[in-house]
Parts: C-alpha cells; structure tokens; sequence
C-alpha cells in the first residue's frame, strides 16, 4: 500500500505549469501505438522521480492507477507523442493526473476530483484488508459468496473519513440472481482498515447516508 507505486468531466483542483523534465526513458512502444506493459512501469517510474512531480505531490502516498500514450497536436497543428499517467494520492484522495510529451519531457501535473474507478492491484488490496478480518474472511472462501466490485465512491458527508479517504465498496453477493448481498463492506484504502462491515444506501429520495458506520452519529 504504501508503494509509490474516459470521456469524463474533469474538475481541476490545482494544476503544475508545464516544465522541462530530464531524457525520457527509451521505449518499446513508438508513435500511435499504445504502451506496452514494460513502458507503462518504466514510465509510471520515472515520473514519480521527477522533480517537478516531487514537488507537487510531496510526500504522499501514491499508486499508479493506468497510463497510455496517444498522438495529441500541439501548436500549430503538429502531432507529438504524448503520455497521461494516473496515480490515487491516499492522502488528499485524488489523483494525481501527470502528462508527459514523449518528445520533449515536458511534463505538467494535474489533481482530479472525478471518481476514477480502481484497477487490479487497489481491489486486490481492498480484498487484503477484508481478508484480514476475522468476521469477514471466511465469505472470501466461500463458494457461494460473489465478490463484486471495488467501486470508489466519496462520502458526501464532511464528518465522514470517506470524503476525503479512498474507499472501495465489495459487495460479497449472495448465491443466484437478485438474491443481494451477504455484506457489502466499505474498505477505507486511505487507513487499511474496515469502514462499514454493512453498507446501506438511501432508502428514500434525498436521503444522505455516509459510507462510514459512524456509529448512528
């Protein structure tokens, strides 16, 4: 966890002026085509050790979610390579979007405050924590519980720790179509831990529910 490791509307919440980075690394993927598993870990790398990235990000906690590469058209119409790495910053619960121009390694940072959805390794990490659980690790090895999700949402409730905390939803779900769930846990990523053992959304419109059990507070 603590490695440092799409139409969508964007809300920029601050946002690095563009600056000259060192060489980028060589890679096996050129122009058009997308990055190769190797090229996505060089990159995501050699990103988060520039200055600049540095800078912006301090000493968060970081792990990068997605990358890819694309030909974009900078001024005057011509076509450059250019990358766009995702990382989830534990630590202000957003994520850090940093774009690299594969030609010039320039590089310009950006924080996000849409829900980007988890990948693999943030599921699997809330899977560890559900795992370490002694109430809730035996319906992992059940046969015939389902694990659904994660999801990342944001509590829209201030005195809840996950709206500023990343937290994935599992649904553990019953055996059989619309049989529900058994539980549907809340994982708090930000501080490995279990938020809500059984989450329920509103019951009625306008209702306003946190993802934390905070105890009926």
């Amino acid at each position: 966890m603590r490695s440092r490791v799409l139409p969508a509307f964007l809300l920029f919440l601050g946002c690095a002026g563009a600056v000259l980075a060192a060489s980028v690394p060589r890679l096996e993927s050129r122009g058009g085509d997308p990055l190769s598993l190797s090229d996505r870990a060089t990159l995501a790398a050699w990103a988060l050790a520039q200055p600049e990235v540095q800078s912006h990000v301090g000493a968060s906690r970081l792990r990068f979610l997605r990358g890819g590469a694309e030909l974009a058209k900078g001024e005057g119409g011509a076509e450059y390579r250019r990358a766009v790495l995702y990382y989830r910053n534990y630590d202000s619960g957003f994520v850090n979007e940093v774009e690299v121009n594969l030609e010039t390694g320039e590089i310009s940072v950006r924080d996000r405050a849409d829900l980007i959805q988890p990948n693999q390794d943030e599921v699997e990490a809330a899977l560890a924590v559900i795992a370490r659980d002694p109430a809730l690790a035996p319906l992992l090895g059940d046969a015939s519980i389902h694990v659904d999700g994660g999801f990342y949402d944001r509590s829209p409730l201030a005195k809840d720790p996950c709206s500023k905390n990343v937290c994935l939803i599992i649904e553990l779900m019953n055996a059989g179509h619309g049989n529900g769930w058994a539980h549907r846990v809340i994982v708090n990523l930000s501080r490995e831990t279990i938020a809500n053992r059984d989450f329920h959304g509103p019951t009625r419109e306008g209702q306003i529910v946190p993802l934390t059990d905070l105890g009926g507070n």
